[in-house]
Parts: C-alpha cells; structure tokens; sequence
C-alpha cells in the first residue's frame, strides 16, 4: 500500500510511503524518517533524536504507550490507528500530518481531479 503525506499547512509537497507489512510499527518508522519533521515536531519521552534507536529491541517506538497514530474516524470522532486500523486505509491515499507532543494526527485530504 501507497499513501501520501505533508505536514500540515503545506499540501503541495508530499512523502510517499510504501507500506510492505502493513502495520503501526512500520508506519510509525517511515513517517519518523521523513525530513523536517523529526527534527523539531517530534518529541518522545527518553528517544534518541537518531533514526538508528528505531532498530534496536528496546526502541520506544516499539511501547504504543510512548507513541500514538490518529486518524479522523466516521463524524470525526478520533481513532488510534492499529494494524487493523490501518489495513483499512485506501491505497493512494493522501493525509496531512497534526503533530504534536509526540502523537500524530492524519487528517485525509480530499483532492479534486
């Protein structure tokens, strides 16, 4: 699976992500592994700021309690994105990315053709 990222306020420029498992751990690495976003946004409690921590076993990523995904869900309630979460994304789908205090919101942009 394919989707498409920006940080919020600029839906011009997009990451692909390619999704091979489909789960939150994989997720969770590519978006980390995005420029500019990790260098300011993103905040986990007792991280290493290197990318090479996400590899070891005892990684934060790996304690959902440290990270968390979110995505709008049906009148908008709010959804913590798991495995079965995210097998349910459409391909090619495009999101802007909220984040914050650790945490990252996925708001679906709707683009017209």
């Amino acid at each position: 699976m394919t989707i498409f990222v920006c940080a919020e306020g600029n839906n011009n420029t997009y990451n692909a992500i390619f999704l091979h498992s489909l789960t939150t751990k994989e997720l969770i690495q590519k978006l980390y592994k995005i420029p500019g976003l990790t260098s300011s946004s993103w905040k986990f409690t007792g991280a290493s700021s290197s990318p090479n921590h996400m590899n070891s076993s005892n990684s934060n990523l790996n304690d959902e309690s440290n990270f968390k995904v979110f995505v709008y869900g049906p009148n908008n309630v709010l959804v913590s994105v798991t495995d079965e979460v995210l097998n349910n994304f459409k391909d090619e789908s495009l999101y802007a990315l909220d984040v914050n205090n650790g945490s990252i919101l996925m708001k679906s942009i709707k683009k017209s053709e």
